[in-house]
C-alpha cells in the first residue's frame, strides 16, 4: 500500500496484490490479475464516480502493476 499526499491530504491509494508471485518478465499479468480483482468485485478497470476514481494500471517505466484509488 502507498498513499499519495497533496496539500496535506490524501489524493491517491496505491494498492498491489502480493498473493502471486511474478517475474519480472511477466509482471503484466499482475495486472490481469488486479482487473481480475475488480471484476469480482463489480468494478471495472477504469471506473469514475462523484469522488474520484479506480484503476487498473501497468506503468512500463517502473514496471510495476497496482490498483489506484484517485481521490478528487
Amino acid at each position: 500500500v502507498s498513499l499519495f499526499f497533496r496539500d496535506k491530504k490524501i489524493y491517491m491509494v496505491s494498492l498491489i496484490c502480493c498473493d502471486e508471485e511474478f517475474s519480472e518478465n511477466n509482471v503484466v499479468k499482475r495486472k490481469e490479475l488486479h482487473d481480475t480483482i475488480l471484476n469480482e468485485s463489480g468494478l471495472n478497470s477504469h471506473m469514475k464516480y462523484n469522488w474520484g476514481e479506480i484503476s487498473s494500471d501497468f506503468d512500463a517505466r517502473s514496471n510495476i502493476s497496482s490498483i489506484n484509488i484517485i481521490y478528487f
